[in-house]
């Protein structure tokens, strides 16, 4: 049995309600409520609203309570716990301030109190205290007492032993109060206290009974029910714990990841211990080879050598044999040859001899004469002169030579000079090209000026340097130009602003800044600035024969103050110098100025209309037309003048050939090119030799002999040279080959094991080991073998060092390896912690782990998941008891609501669902040795929920995943009680007239009120007091009955507040009347009990006192 077994058909009504200072209620007022219903009326502003939110005030919390609900209808209220106590009732405006106007202004305390009586007479009552001793609008300066007793308490009671703000006497009396059961100033413990007093068992009771006294229209049907109809349905609890469960899971996770971490990082030496054993036996085999090669070399080569030194002594024996009869044949020859001389002189051979012998030396004389005969004809075919070799022509070549020697040199000098001019020239046209073109690159990235280009490249250096705007910096030729019609006078003007045009106009409020740069740095240029200042109001008219009258000025901030500033250099214009001489300060069309009487001037380096010198002017259009054309006259004179240095150039060339071909003539001498005397005595001499040779016929014998015995003796002589030469190279041969004997005998002597040869055997396949190149290929090899051993020892301990050192540096693993060796020696404790960690470690955390994720997260998750669904299911099961509820009343005629809702689409809840539904069904269907995926399934749902419960608490996004409330949407149908066809849908009373809002509210917040109000095991609400603030003030009498009619048959206890012009339906439903009235001088209020038939008694004294008074009027 139920504690609401045991009240029977017992309720629980409002009977007495009481505020003090409250509002515009000064003192105590006190207002009882009938158990058949209370009208509450009176004049709007009278205080009607106040009394109630009094009663709200008790049943709601101060920063939920939303106050004059009826009035604000959804709107920001103006009310306000702090506005209630000091009775704010207006505001003063002083023009720039508003300021409340308050009925108690500084130190106040308000008191309110409710009497709860039960039909079986039990009494319940709620009071509170609200004090501040300050005129502070604060409201943390407001105290707070919360009062729940079991017997009726008056607020003249408590406030008798409040007096003086003494709380500790009130205290202490509530504390030894029996009847009292709380009293304390925090709401929440006073709210759990009287909703158990009451049987408020549904926590959102207080905020429904709050928001029904206000409710004319329901603007979202499903924030109705979510907030104020059904009791919050909060996993965040369950959610919390599934993520704290996850975390030990992951905890455990994540050491299984380190350990795979730890045997990744370490396994590589594994590897890297086999590649270092290995190595160290294939370097000690290498090692071995480099030291048995030599030996095995020296055997090789020791039986090698003896075989040729056997060979080179048998070779040497030859050799000696043979020189010997060489020498012999010699000999004979020599002799023979002594024989034949004597002979041929005997017959006369050395005039002969003699001859022949004067006859070559003049063959090569004449040789000689032949090729410098050819050079000197050469050389005067070059010249153009004659080339006859004759001595009187020779002769006259040679005197000719000073003369154009001496003529040529000044020919050279001449043209040397000309050359070097026309290269000057050349250069100084190419310069000025450079120029011209730099100058009109600079021109073309400013075309809205005229200036000249080397200003503007200083004017953007100085910009740059100070990080200025080029727009507040102009030149004066910048702002002015020269008008159409006046263009012939333009070079006139320029001359006469002068270096004006140049000047760089700067503001005042930081010219320090610019002197300061212009100070510091070297420009190359003449340059001008000018501080502007304010210009004066009143400027004087221009000259209209003055050239100021003749331009155009630029639209800037300096204008004014420019035209001030100029026309100090206002010239008047003269068309003659008649009228220029009697004219001070005057000028020319041409450029002539007189600025003093008797001084002239005229800057005439250039022509006064050459427009390339021009500065004024808004765009340098003119300027940039003729500098190209410009530039253009000067890259054609660059060609001409390239052609005439070439021109130069080559005659240069041509004279200093000459000069040296006219110098060598110089220097040749007649008999060096005289071949007819070399001709006559080669003939004279060859002519003799002839007649000797006929006439002794017997010495062209001997002399045939004699040649043929100096071949034999030349023959003879190179063969014995050559066996000579042979037998010393045989003889160093053989030494050398003696020493290398030597030298490999002692290595040859040792010995060599059977294996270690076996390692030498490859290499000596190769390559033989027959002579020092195959040796030095094979050491050669083994040391690049050796090396490569060596450095892949060397990298491979570099390896090793760096993952044992990156091991024992990390901070997660260092303790581990505390008791380790440093660098390569503690890789044998390394690989022992391996092993360890892989058929130890590992297998134990993945077994625990296991054990975790299928034992704890996995079926907390489940759970969860249950209780999502038994949480939609549980909302259904209530809505289906509102819908029992509102099936008993009639909403309209032959009709009655009923309750529906839908699935909101919500992304995140659908992702987390999936989420979840795939990781519970990896649980089912994953291997046995799948639970790496079931964790990242895992792992991707509980990041969702943990951003629900914990990062994201207060979000939509949180509260629709943890609070199903919020995942259903609601929505009313109107039902034809008759057929149960639908007749309407209502998700609000948008849309529907004032009559049908009121209706459907009244309807819907009966039923919600009678749900929220029925205890569990109870078929009827036990609190049932129920206030309703202007409602059915748009409703048909016939609605508004039918609607009321749902209230009481409902069983609760319903209660209006109305105006006067309202009553009429309200006094079927109430048995008493409260009227409350308000003196707007005082703006005080209170509260008159009436019953309906004083009341209609005093209406009848009213009538009849007006018809009383309109008979004495006629």
């Amino acid at each position: 049995m139920t504690n609401y077994d045991l009240l029977g058909n017992s309720q629980v009504l409002l009977t007495e309600l009481s505020v003090c200072n409250w509002g515009s209620f000064t003192g105590i007022h006190t207002a009882h409520i009938n158990s058949g219903g209370t009208l509450i009326t009176g004049d709007n502003g009278a205080g009607k609203s106040t009394l109630i939110d009094g009663l709200m005030a008790l049943l709601v919390a101060p920063g939920k309570a939303a106050f004059n609900i009826a009035a604000a209808q959804g709107d920001r209220t103006d009310r306000s716990l702090l506005t209630y106590m000091r009775g704010s009732f207006g505001a003063d405006h002083d023009g720039s301030t508003t300021k409340t106007k308050n009925k108690r202004n500084r130190g106040v305390i308000s008191g309110l109190r409710a009497l709860y009586r039960f039909t079986d007479g039990a009494e319940i009552t709620m009071a509170a205290l609200f004090w501040t001793s300050s005129s502070s609008n604060d409201m943390s300066d407001v105290k707070r007492l919360y009062i729940v007793a079991r017997q009726n308490i008056t607020l003249e009671e408590i406030l008798a032993e409040f007096e003086n703000e003494n709380i500790r006497r009130l205290k202490q009396y509530l504390k030894n109060h029996p009847a009292v059961l709380y009293a304390d100033n925090k709401f929440g413990d006073y709210q759990n206290i009287y909703r158990s007093c009451l049987h408020m068992d549904n926590q959102n009771a207080p905020g429904l009974l709050s928001r029904a006294l206000g409710l004319k229209k329901v603007d979202d049907l499903t924030t109705l029910i979510r907030d104020l109809v059904l009791e919050p349905i909060n996993l965040r609890e369950s959610g919390q714990k599934i993520v704290e469960d996850f975390e030990n899971l992951k905890a455990l996770y994540d050491t299984i990841v380190d350990i795979e971490a730890q045997i990744k990082h370490l396994n590589p030496l594994v590897e890297y211990d086999q590649r270092f054993q290995t190595g160290k036996v294939r370097k000690e085999e290498l090692l071995e080879s480099l030291t048995i090669l030599p030996i095995a070399y020296a055997k090789t080569q020791v039986s090698i050598l003896q075989a040729d030194i056997a060979q080179l002594m048998a070779e040497e024996k030859e050799a000696e044999s043979a020189l010997r009869a060489c020498i012999d044949q010699l000999d004979q020859q020599r002799s023979a040859l002594e024989s034949l001389n004597l002979k041929y002189h005997q017959a006369g051979g050395g005039q002969l001899s003699t001859l022949k012998q004067q006859l070559t030396q003049t063959n090569m004389t004449f040789k000689t004469q032949q090729t410098q005969a050819a050079h000197y004809q050469k050389w005067c075919q070059s010249l153009g002169i004659d080339d006859t070799l004759t001595r009187s022509q020779f002769e006259l070549h040679q005197a000719k030579s000073v003369e154009m020697l001496d003529h040529i040199s000044l020919m050279i000098e001449a043209l040397q000079e000309a050359v070097t001019e026309v290269a000057i020239e050349l250069q100084n046209h190419q310069q000025s090209a450079e120029r011209l073109q730099e100058e009109i690159t600079q021109l073309a990235a400013s075309p809205d000026s005229n200036i000249d280009s080397r200003y503007q490249s200083m004017r953007r250096e100085l910009v740059s340097a100070l990080s200025l705007s080029v727009e507040d910096y102009p030149f004066i030729g910048e702002l002015i130009d020269v008008k159409k019609e006046e263009k012939e006078w333009q070079g006139a003007i320029e001359r006469a602003l002068g270096g004006l045009r140049t000047t760089l106009l700067i503001p005042e409020r930081n010219y320090q800044q610019i002197t300061a740069w212009l100070n510091q740095h070297h420009l190359g240029l003449h340059v001008r600035v000018q501080v502007v200042r304010e210009a004066d109001d009143q400027m004087s008219e221009f000259n209209q024969q003055g050239f100021l009258a003749k331009l155009i000025w630029k639209q800037h901030a300096y204008r004014g103050w420019l035209q001030q500033f100029l026309q100090r250099f206002d010239l008047t214009c003269v068309d003659s110098v008649e009228h220029l001489n009697v004219t001070v300060n005057s000028m020319t069309q041409q450029g002539l100025i007189q600025r003093q009487k008797g001084r002239f001037e005229k800057q005439d380096q250039q022509k006064v209309m050459d427009q390339r010198y021009w500065n004024i002017g808004f765009n340098n259009k003119i300027k940039l037309m003729l500098l190209k054309k410009t530039l253009d006259e000067q890259i054609t004179c660059i060609k001409a003048t390239e052609e005439e240095k070439q021109s130069r150039q080559k005659a240069l060339r041509e004279a200093q050939n000459n000069h040296t071909i006219w110098q060598k003539l110089s220097e040749i001498l007649w008999e060096q090119i005289d071949m007819a005397k070399s001709q006559a005595e080669i003939a004279h001499l060859t002519s003799l030799i002839a007649e000797l040779e006929n006439e002794k016929g017997g010495l062209a014998s001997i002399q045939h002999n004699i040649d043929n015995v100096k071949k034999e003796i030349q023959t003879l002589e190179q063969r014995r040279e050559s066996l000579i030469r042979k037998g010393g190279e045989l003889a160093q041969q053989k030494s050398e080959k003696q020493r290398q004997y030597q030298g490999y005998q002692q290595d040859a002597t040792m010995e060599m094991s059977k294996d270690g040869l076996q390692l030498l055997t490859p290499y000596i396949e190769r390559y033989s080991l027959q002579d020092n190149v195959a040796f030095k290929q094979i050491k050669s090899e083994i040391e690049q073998h050796l090396t490569k051993i060596n450095d892949l020892i060397y990298n491979t301990s570099r390896k090793v060092e760096g993952i044992i050192t990156s091991f024992m540096v990390k901070d997660q693993w260092r303790s581990f390896s505390l008791e380790w060796p440093v660098g390569l020696e503690a890789l044998s404790n390394a690989l022992i912690y391996l092993e360890a960690l892989e058929k130890e470690g590992l297998p134990a955390h993945k077994l625990r782990f296991k054990e975790r994720l299928n034992q704890h997260t996995t079926q907390s998750l489940a759970d969860f998941n249950n209780m999502m669904r038994g949480s939609l299911e549980e909302i259904e099961d209530r809505i289906q008891v509102i819908n029992r509820v509102l099936a008993k009343t009639e909403f309209r005629e032959g009709s009655f609501l009923r309750l529906g809702y839908k699935r909101e689409r919500i992304a995140t809840l659908q992702i987390f669902q999936q989420k979840l539904d795939s990781a519970l069904h990896l649980m089912l269907t994953e291997r046995e040795d799948g639970h790496e995926a079931r964790f990242v399934a895992l792992n991707e749902v509980i990041v969702i929920l943990d951003r629900a419960c914990n990062i994201a608490p207060n979000t939509q996004e949180s509260i629709k995943l943890l609070d199903t409330r919020y995942q259903l949407s609601f929505y009313a149908s109107e039902i034809d009680r008759e057929s149960g066809e639908e007749r309407d849908v209502w998700e609000s009373s948008s849309g529907k007239s004032g009559g049908e809002k009121e209706a459907f509210a009244g309807t819907i917040v009966a039923a919600s009120l009678a749900y929220v109000l029925t205890p569990e095991g109870s078929e009827f609400p036990v609190y049932s007091t129920v206030f309703l603030d202007e409602a059915f003030s748009n409703t048909a009498e016939t609605v508004s009955r039918r609607v009321l009619k749902v209230f009481k048959a409902l069983q609760l206890h319903i209660n209006l507040i109305t105006p006067y012009k309202n009553i009429t339906i309200a006094r079927e439903s109430a048995s008493s009347l409260l009227i409350v009235e308000r003196d707007n001088d005082q703006h005080e209020s209170r509260i008159l009990e009436l019953t309906w038939e004083e009341l209609d008694a005093q209406r009848q004294q009213l009538l009849q006192k007006r018809v009383n008074d309109e008979m004495v009027g006629h």
